[in-house]
């Protein structure tokens, strides 16, 4: 059974307290549009349902579309910090990939269509600061976060002035997930009023 066909005026969201696994949950392949677990992800599931109320207001139910979880493009080259990123933010993110060259963040952006970029300031081939300007460059609209080992004010400067929307060292990768979520739901909000 595909959920929307059998209920188009309904979005039906499933939650468990079984931990998301490596494939998609059966809830999400009929079709839902979301599914949350329980304790780990309320955060998610009460932004979801606030979007989906301002959305509700503004065009039928059955109209409102939102990623059950925001999507994250990964740019760094240390495979440690990486895996660090990885464990911190798939708890309440989809990764939906990981590049350690700079010359292939503002490409791998194109194609994936993250919520947000955690782009390193200090990658090879292209820093970070000109990878947040190529995405911006492409996508005026598009959010970037740049990370780095070394944060101090004058390199925070230099981030926020290449448009980046947070800037934050690498090493307190669970300080992005406040951010990451504000952008998802923002974006969420945004994309529901438009026609």
């Amino acid at each position: 059974v595909r959920l929307p066909a059998e209920l188009p005026d309904i979005q039906i969201l499933g939650l468990s307290m079984q931990p998301r696994g490596p494939v998609c949950h059966a809830i999400e392949q009929a079709g839902a549009a979301g599914f949350f677990v329980k304790g780990i992800e309320t955060p998610q599931l009460i932004q979801h349902l606030l979007v989906i109320h301002a959305g509700a207001r503004r065009r039928p139910l059955h109209q409102v579309v939102m990623q059950a979880r925001p999507r994250v493009l990964l740019a760094d080259d240390h495979p440690a910090v990486v895996r660090a990123l990885v464990r911190a933010l798939s708890f309440d993110c989809d990764i939906v990939g990981v590049v350690a060259d700079g010359s292939e963040v503002a490409a791998a952006a194109a194609r994936l269509q993250p919520v947000v970029p955690v782009v390193d300031v200090n990658l090879p081939n292209v820093n970070g600061l000109d990878v947040c300007r190529r995405i911006l460059h492409a996508n005026p609209r598009a959010k970037v976060i740049l990370i780095t080992a070394l944060p101090d004010d004058q390199i925070r400067a230099d981030a926020l002035a290449a448009g980046a929307s947070g800037f934050f060292s690498k090493f307190l990768a669970t300080e992005l997930i406040h951010p990451i979520l504000r952008i998802w739901t923002e974006c969420s909000v945004a994309a529901q009023s438009l026609p």
